[in-house]
């Protein structure tokens, strides 16, 4: 006979740890989600509860089950594992427990594994007594947060600066969501902490565009990536001498460019005066003064995409082709 894992002496509450493993994250559900869910959810546990309790009054107690006993035991295990899909769970040990439970009842009615297992009016009671125990264990360790209404358009959204910045600073998309995530839960210092990581991929990308080479005291060339900000928009505001230098017959292209150029460092060295204070535990941030440097990082990041990405840079002097 092969026994069950849970007649092994497995803890129900210590296999259950990886119940919620698989979501991982933060999660937003939504009230129609939530009434599913947990419909569903109790559903299965009432079900296990239930077969639990007539599976005990089976006499004899060690009567072993066969396709001839009540079809009411299968339910309450499908609706298991198919709980254990919503969830989300495809590994650990609370899925083995209930998957090999559910191959043991399936073995009963048929399929490849009919008759291979013995399975107990009393062992199986208790396995399912032990699911529902270990489903409800291990939800009462979650705590469920509520989002304020003015908060849901900025969370989780993959493409909070619009569909240009996405495409084009690919690095900076996981901080300008989180940056999102962060304010729609009123972390405002938590927000700004992304947005100046955010920032700095575009910081790259100018300086990359203007061919910035940063060197030490001593002349040596060192990559952009060690480089501080003063260091980056020093250099660019040599740049941007260079570009007012061109030749007047440039006119409009000329025009264009010192407009491109000089808007985008204005906004670096605005971003760059709250950088400093975030980044080295010097000053905390309300909700507004959060919503204020979201306001210049994702026009930073926006005026930037209309002419350069990480991998796109314009000549370095200008054409006809640069004319919007």
């Amino acid at each position: 006979m092969t026994s069950s894992p849970v007649q092994s002496g497995i803890d129900a509450e210590a296999v259950t740890s990886h119940l919620w493993g698989r979501l991982g994250g933060l999660h937003i559900l939504s009230l129609d989600m939530i009434v599913h869910e947990c419909h569903d959810f109790f559903r299965t546990c009432v079900e296990l509860d239930d077969a639990a309790e007539r599976l005990s009054q089976v006499v004899p107690p060690n009567k072993i089950l066969d396709r001839n006993d009540p079809v009411f035991i299968l339910q309450p295990i499908e609706r298991a594992i198919k709980l254990l899909e919503v969830l989300g769970i495809e590994d650990g040990g609370f899925e083995v427990i209930v998957r090999t439970v559910h191959d043991q009842v399936k073995s009963l009615f048929g399929g490849p594994w009919f008759g291979i297992f013995d399975v107990r009016a009393e062992e199986l009671a208790r396995d399912y007594k032990r699911i529902r125990e270990g489903l409800f264990a291990e939800i009462k360790k979650h705590t469920f947060v509520s989002l304020p209404a003015e908060g849901v358009k900025y969370f989780d959204q993959e493409k909070l600066f619009g569909e240009d910045v996405y495409q084009k600073f690919p690095s900076a998309r996981y901080d300008i969501k989180e940056a999102g995530n962060a304010f729609a839960f009123e972390l405002n210092t938590a927000c700004v902490f992304h947005l100046m990581r955010a920032s700095e991929y575009g910081l790259r990308a100018l300086a990359d565009d203007r061919q910035v080479q940063l060197t030490t005291k001593g002349g040596n060339p060192f990559p952009l990536d060690f480089g501080t900000w003063e260091d980056v928009l020093r250099e660019l505001g040599r740049k941007l001498d260079d570009v007012t230098a061109w030749e007047r017959p440039l006119g409009k292209i000329r025009t264009q460019a010192i407009e491109f150029y000089t808007n985008a460092i204005e906004e670096a060295r605005a971003i760059k005066e709250w950088r400093n204070p975030t980044m080295h535990t010097r000053a905390d941030y309300t909700s507004g003064s959060a919503d204020q440097i979201r306001t210049h990082v994702e026009r930073f990041l926006v005026g930037l995409s209309s002419r350069i990405s990480e991998k796109e840079k314009t000549p370095l002097i200008w054409t006809e082709a640069q004319l919007r």
